[in-house]
């Protein structure tokens, strides 16, 4: 946890004791670094606080907001598009696209993949949006991936609109273009479609090629939908001069 996530912008806050981020506090970061705790809401301003306990335990804060600290001030301009998979893949994902930068994720249910997926406590309960603010206090930023769910790919290619971007989808057995043409313009935004645990459909690289997505692989061998995520977000921060 290196950036305090809070509820508010308040100047002055108290988590209780049973906080889980009261407890990182108390018990992970040491005493001499109180005085100056990054700290930060989601969606909104980071800044200083000043760490102290009272008799019970509670953390009190007291915040100067606004102030710079070495955190990321913007999501990078990807859409991810995902078949949904099994909910310990897709918790790594979450985790994993909020400490990345992404600033849309898109899971679908792919013409292979598992229906009841869905069903997963993982989506029911609000754990998924545990996880990415997880993702952002490893990380340091405070801007939050938006997520969104759709019945099959046909409706997510939809949602995506008329907006000028490089369109890419990532596969083990075909291509139409070379891997060093996947990355476009620096300019662009970028949307990457990854293919679900247990691959396209020919139906959907037909979907995908209609709608000016290029086909393309990822390596030599057959990846991990985790595995696959972090080397497409890793690969496009690289190409595109984010990083």
């Amino acid at each position: 946890m290196n950036l305090i996530l809070l509820d508010s912008e308040g100047n002055k806050q108290k988590l209780e004791k049973s906080d889980r981020r009261a407890i990182h506090i108390r018990k992970v970061i040491p005493e001499e670094k109180w005085s100056k705790l990054w700290v930060g809401v989601v969606n909104g301003p980071t800044g200083y606080a000043q760490a102290s306990l009272d008799e019970a335990f509670n953390v009190n804060l007291e915040i100067e907001w606004d102030a710079e600290i070495p955190c990321l001030r913007q999501s990078y301009p990807l859409t991810v598009l995902i078949g949904l998979s099994r909910p310990q893949t897709c918790r790594k994902i979450l985790r994993d696209a909020a400490s990345f930068g992404v600033r849309r994720l898109i899971f679908f249910r792919s013409d292979k993949g598992e229906p009841s997926y869905r069903n997963s406590r993982l989506w029911s309960t609000g754990e998924w949006e545990v996880l990415l603010k997880e993702g952002l206090e490893q990380a340091c930023h405070t801007q939050l991936p938006e997520v969104t769910h759709f019945e099959d790919l046909d409706q997510t290619i939809a949602s995506l609109g008329d907006e000028k971007e490089v369109r890419v989808a990532f596969d083990c057995y075909q291509k139409n273009i070379e891997p060093d043409e996947a990355w476009g313009s620096v300019d662009c935004s970028h949307v990457a479609a990854i293919g679900p645990e247990r691959g396209w459909s020919d139906r959907e690289r037909n979907l995908l090629t209609r709608n000016d997505f290029g086909m393309t692989i990822l390596g030599a061998t057959v990846l991990r939908t985790e595995v696959a995520f972090s080397a497409v977000c890793s690969v496009l921060s690289i190409k595109n001069h984010w990083w």
